[in-house]
């Protein structure tokens, strides 16, 4: 059988280069469960090549994989390698598509009413959410500053820079949501009535967005024909290992990194509780941190422990 050939493309997006995130005001900023910073993250050719296919095709990144694999600092990662601006969102059962987009400040209207400042002109009760700025930053920030709210416009976005928009477990959202999505996600348009403008993104500017789900929910087929999608699987000990070392977690570790690697990968575990990076690198902060010691029993109740299931 003859071996497949390897790639060979000219990629828009390298990960070589390493500054720091700059994050839109009023998204959620960097969670805890990803407190890592974003210059460690481990690509491979399966990831730079989809990034590369959405950026030259203009869809959206879905990542599938189950949790704890990398599905949501991925992004922060490439904002940080490309030096791009960054947004996120991450979805709940409440969220709907437009809050995505803009939403009217009904709390701001209510106080101009009660203080009897209340305007006809609806810029100044418009507020940009984050596919607003991803779209057009530049709108975005003149429209605050025309409405005497230059504090919502952070100092440090780049206004001519692309963005990196994070949309994070979208399937937790109502099935109306991705259906309500398909219109701007795949023209990278949309309209604001209220102001009788439509937010365009830029040509020379595309956003790079980057949707994740967990499966909780099936997502509608005529979202998914938009998408280009990346499936994140379960790693190698190889992978682990390689992981642990761009966190420095073989620093001051007196265990060998690979044995662990290779006990996590061998450790029996429920079928539904799939390996994941996430929970090997609490696993090697544990042996670091308490300086554990002791036999495969111990190795044993320690991963009982961080995975918060059985391991027999």
């Amino acid at each position: 059988m003859t071996a497949k050939a390897p790639f060979v493309y000219s990629p828009l997006f390298v990960d070589d280069r390493r500054p720091a995130i700059v994050l839109a005001e009023g998204t959620t900023g960097i969670s805890a469960a990803d407190r890592a910073p974003a210059e460690w993250y481990v690509f491979d050719d399966a990831i730079r090549l989809r990034i590369n296919l959405a950026l030259a095709t203009g869809r959206p990144l879905l990542i599938r994989g189950p949790s704890g694999c990398g599905k949501s600092s991925l992004a922060r990662a490439v904002a940080a390698r490309a030096g791009w601006n960054y947004a996120e969102r991450t979805i709940d059962s409440r969220t709907q598509a437009q809050d995505l987009l803009y939403q009217i400040d009904q709390l701001k209207r209510l106080r101009d009413a009660q203080a009897d400042k209340l305007t006809e002109d609806e810029r100044f009760y418009v507020l940009p959410a984050p596919l607003f700025w991803a779209f057009d930053a530049a709108m975005c920030r003149d429209l605050l500053l025309a409405t005497g709210r230059q504090a919502l416009v952070p100092e440090t976005i780049k206004i001519e820079t692309p963005w990196v928009l994070l949309i994070d477990e979208i399937d937790k959202a109502d099935p109306d949501v991705p259906n309500n999505l398909l219109v701007p996600l795949g023209s990278l348009e949309f309209a604001i009535p209220e102001l009788g403008v439509v937010v365009k993104a830029k040509p020379d500017r595309l956003p790079l967005i980057l949707i994740t789900t967990n499966e909780e929910r099936e997502l509608p087929p005529a979202f998914l024909r938009r998408c280009i999608e990346l499936v994140i699987g379960e790693p190698d000990a190889a992978l682990l290992e390689r992981v642990a070392i761009e966190h420095k977690l073989n620093q001051k570790l007196d265990i060998d990194l690979a044995d662990l690697a290779d006990y996590y990968m061998r450790a029996s575990r429920p079928s539904e509780q799939p390996r994941n990076v996430a929970e090997f690198l609490d696993f090697v902060r544990a042996w670091r941190e308490l300086e554990l010691r002791g036999d495969e029993a111990t190795r044993d109740a320690v991963l009982e422990a961080i995975s918060g299931r059985a391991s027999k």
